[in-house]
Order: structure tokens, then C-alpha cells, then sequence
């Protein structure tokens, strides 16, 4: 079985952030009850393509950059845009019986779940920065 290693932890471990900023962090979680990346981005101890490429390490999905010259306005367009919008998530391309996502939060569980109702092709995700996945997305649509 393979071990969950906290986000913290990871952040820690590949220098992004210190221990005692990830400890600052964790005491305003206790009050928040506020996601510790999320309240890591918010004090400016960590970016949020750092904060994704960490999370995406965590779940197992690799961070890809995105290359907005091979976006393919029809794919992206057969989806609901609020579907996308809310979940952060663009489709990229499609290779046989899979369709290739970018997803700007890997924790995102729900989001394979909500894809599938549209499509009956297998889901294979690559987590992206979100704001740029957004920014592609409204100029896209």
C-alpha cells in the first residue's frame, strides 16, 4: 500500500516552503478549518503552480504545462463551460478511447465523476496551473 505523505510534508521536503511556515500554517487551520494549501497560497509562502505540482505528486498525476496552440476549441466546447469553469478542468485532446484533461486541483475527486456523464471514454488526467487553465478556458469558449 502506498503511503499518503502530507501536502506539508512534500512542501517541505522539496524546499518550497520551511518547516516552521507549514507550522504557522497548520495553527490557522486548526481556527480556519481552511485547507493547509490553501492557506499556504493565501500567506504568500507558497505559488499556486508549486502548490498544484505538490498536490498533483500527492495523487499520483503528473504536472504538465500547458501549451495553449494545441487546445482544440470543438473538444473544449463539448462540454458544458460551467461544468469546466467550477471544476477547473480542460479538456486537451483525444487519442483513441481516452480523453486527456487538465485539472488545476488534483484533490478534485468529484470532477472524473461529473466528465463522465458527458463522455463515454476513458478519463486520464494531468493536473495544470489553475489560473492558467481558467484564462484558456474563457478565451477558448
Amino acid at each position: 500500500m502506498k503511503q499518503h505523505i502530507l501536502i506539508g510534508e512534500l512542501l517541505v521536503k522539496c524546499g518550497a516552503v520551511q518547516q516552521k511556515q507549514v507550522d504557522d500554517a497548520l495553527a490557522l487551520q486548526k481556527i480556519t478549518k481552511r485547507r493547509l494549501g490553501k492557506i499556504l497560497l493565501g500567506l504568500g509562502y507558497v505559488d499556486s503552480q508549486m502548490l498544484t505540482q505538490k498536490l498533483g505528486d500527492q495523487a499520483g498525476i503528473p504536472f504538465i504545462e500547458l501549451q495553449p496552440d494545441i487546445l482544440n476549441k470543438e473538444l473544449i466546447r463539448s462540454f458544458p463551460f460551467g461544468l469546466l469553469y467550477e471544476n477547473i478542468v480542460l479538456p486537451l485532446y483525444e487519442i483513441n478511447d481516452k480523453l486527456h484533461f487538465a485539472i488545476g486541483d488534483p484533490t478534485n475527486q468529484q470532477v472524473v465523476n461529473k466528465l463522465k456523464k458527458y463522455t463515454k471514454k476513458e478519463i486520464v488526467l494531468a493536473c495544470a496551473e489553475p489560473l492558467e487553465i481558467v484564462r484558456l478556458l474563457v478565451k477558448k469558449s
